[in-house]
């Protein structure tokens, strides 16, 4: 065999490489629009989802958890026994049947909303 310019073999694999930049800066490209639609495409379903989740949540008021029944027995009677406190040797004042109703209201709508605001952060987070 003969010999030959140690400097060709650095020209032929410079030269031979030429087109890997183009070729690796492509692939990359590809992954990242392959990657982009299909993100764009999961986010577009989520999107779909909650809205789906919202539609149910804000149209049916029924509440199969206990945690709502927890929260709302202790308020109503803390407030039933605020009703009948003395405060500096005086009785509170009764409160009217409004006010009571809208007590209750209140107490159900805060009972409500800490059970439905959990059972919708799970149902948006998995």
């Amino acid at each position: 065999m003969g010999t030959f310019q140690t400097s060709l073999l650095s020209t032929i694999m410079n030269k031979q490489s030429e087109k890997w930049t183009e070729l690796a800066l492509g692939y990359v490209s590809d992954v990242i629009d392959i990657m982009h639609t299909f993100n764009l495409k999961v986010l577009r379903e989520a999107m779909d989802q909650v809205r789906m989740v919202l539609d149910v949540e804000r149209m049916n008021l029924m509440m199969l958890d206990n945690k709502f029944q927890e929260t709302l027995e202790p308020t109503q009677k803390t407030n039933h026994r605020e009703q009948y406190e003395i405060i500096k040797g005086k009785r509170k004042a009764p409160m009217s049947n409004t006010q009571r109703t809208i007590s209750y209201l209140h107490d159900i709508l805060a009972a409500y909303y800490a059970a439905a605001s959990k059972r919708f952060v799970d149902n948006i987070c998995m």
